[in-house]
């Protein structure tokens, strides 16, 4: 048999034993080198869910990928369509860390913190994005909105929780001087 892409003539084994794909309506014409070539082609090229036949334009199901294309491009292949499965999974976060795992995120809305499994870094379920140290998501959607304002608004309640807390520290370790009033360090005993 000629092959309709290389233009070869190759025996009958270098050729699919039946159609490319069950969607095919035509004995296949394209040798099984070509048709893994094309699979890779279209890997680099389309998107994992686009591959079609070589020689008409129905699309090749996992199991014909898997059939036909090289162990390298397969391997590819399968992550890609497991990585489209997950996403689809309303609970399942990518780190956003870059680290390449991802996760099911068991918690509810009222626990949004996501730990990677992978590289132990905190994000942030419900704004799939890093975690927002010392923001809580209503915080955060507030920052989100208004950057500017929030920040000096949030920066004002920091600092008042500082002066509070350093109120309160000399509270307990002073006592006021008896003659000006100046704080000083109570004794121990």
């Amino acid at each position: 048999l000629d092959c309709v892409v290389c233009d070869e003539t190759k025996t009958f084994p270098e050729f699919p034993s039946s159609t490319v794909t069950k969607a095919c309506n035509h004995p296949p014409q394209t040798c099984l080198e070509c048709i893994s070539t094309s699979i890779s082609t279209d890997l680099k090229s389309k998107l994992w869910s686009e591959i079609k036949c070589p020689e008409c334009d129905r699309l090749l199901a996992y199991d014909d990928v898997e059939r036909y294309a090289d162990h390298k491009t397969f391997e590819t292949y399968s992550s890609l369509s497991l990585r489209a499965a997950l996403s689809e999974s309303p609970n399942f976060v990518w780190c956003v860390h870059g680290c390449g795992d991802g996760q099911i995120h068991e918690g509810d809305p009222d626990q949004p913190i996501v730990l990677c499994r992978s590289c132990d870094r905190r994000s942030c379920f419900q704004h799939t994005a890093k975690w927002h140290e010392d923001m809580t998501c209503d915080e955060y959607d507030a920052f989100l909105k208004d950057p500017e304002n929030y920040l000096s608004t949030w920066e004002r309640i920091r600092r008042q929780k500082e002066e509070k807390a350093t109120a309160e520290m000399v509270e307990k370790t002073t006592k006021p001087c008896p003659n000006c009033k100046v704080p000083i360090e109570k004794n121990n005993g």
